[in-house]
């Protein structure tokens, strides 16, 4: 977490909030299906085939029970996931249309477009992951961290539980957190910076923990009081987000420091990776066009 807020040295951040990826799953379809609850040593082709078998379709062929969704398609995740990379070493290049980038790229693609066990653009709707999995539309979520318990804890209905997220070709998990940030340009960086550390203390951190929103930023607090079982929602399990911290990484390694998060952002997901959902590109189309997009983004930043 640290990592995630320094540059150039310097720590221009802390947080009360943060949280590695996990899988949340309904235990009602799980049981139903005579199928054992996920562990957190499986791979995505493990959770691919739990998946096919929680995905129900009707007489018509149409899916009404998913065995998946992902609360948004995180295609770094995946590139890294595979051993990919979006940039190199000194991040003077894009290096993103590589095997490895490409398999991660169409694994994530396949379960919707190929398998089916996840929604395609047009099964989604307007309805977002994590509302299709509270309203009992899908088996598993995942690509998503712990706020979602916030609004799982109202739906009385559901049973779910957690786990780790699936192994690609290695085993990572990105660090979802943000800052409280002081402007040098503040008349008052004193009474700035008392705010920040009250918002980043131990109060404010419990409340956060105790409202299910987050993992604890604060060590003995993150590794004693959110381990221990919550009496008023007892069968909630906290031990697979300690877990996941060993494999976490700052996603400030997307980054380059000559162009802003939004600009990699219009290269990487906006039109670009519909086009491939919608099935216009294949996936050696897509990395092609986001590198070279980049790659001539960059060159006009020299």
């Amino acid at each position: 977490m640290i990592e995630e807020f320094t540059y150039d040295n310097k720590l221009y951040g802390l947080t009360e909030s943060m949280t590695p990826y996990i899988v949340y799953y309904n235990k009602d379809m799980f049981d139903k299906a005579g199928i054992a609850y996920p562990k957190g040593d499986w791979t995505w082709n493990d959770f691919l085939a739990t998946a096919k078998k929680l995905t129900l379709k009707d007489s018509r062929g149409v899916v009404t029970q998913f065995g998946a969704v992902l609360d948004g398609e995180d295609i770094l995740y995946f590139v890294k996931a595979w051993k990919g990379s979006l940039w190199n070493k000194d991040k003077t290049k894009c290096i993103i249309d590589t095997p490895e980038a490409r398999e991660g790229i169409q694994f994530v693609i396949d379960m919707a477009t190929k398998h089916h066990v996840s929604p395609d653009l047009k099964n989604r709707s307007d309805q977002g992951g994590s509302q299709a999995f509270e309203g009992g539309r899908a088996a598993m979520l995942t690509l998503c961290g712990r706020w979602n318990t916030v609004s799982f804890r109202k739906v009385k209905s559901l049973r779910w539980g957690v786990c780790g997220l699936p192994k690609g070709k290695v085993k990572v998990n990105p660090l979802i957190t943000h800052a409280w940030v002081v402007s040098s340009q503040t008349k008052y960086p004193e009474k700035a910076y008392e705010f920040v550390k009250f918002m980043c203390g131990e109060d404010c951190v419990r409340s956060m923990m105790q409202m299910g929103d987050c993992v604890p930023p604060i060590k003995k607090i993150a590794e004693t009081e959110f381990l221990q079982k919550n009496p008023q929602y007892p069968d909630e399990e906290t031990q697979p987000y300690i877990d996941e911290m060993k494999y976490t990484y700052p996603q400030k390694e997307y980054l380059n420091p000559k162009i802003t998060f939004s600009e990699i952002g219009q290269k990487v997901w906006s039109k670009n990776i519909d086009s491939v959902l919608l099935g216009k590109w294949d996936v050696p189309t897509y990395t092609k066009t986001v590198q070279k997009g980049l790659n001539d983004l960059l060159a006009t930043k020299k």
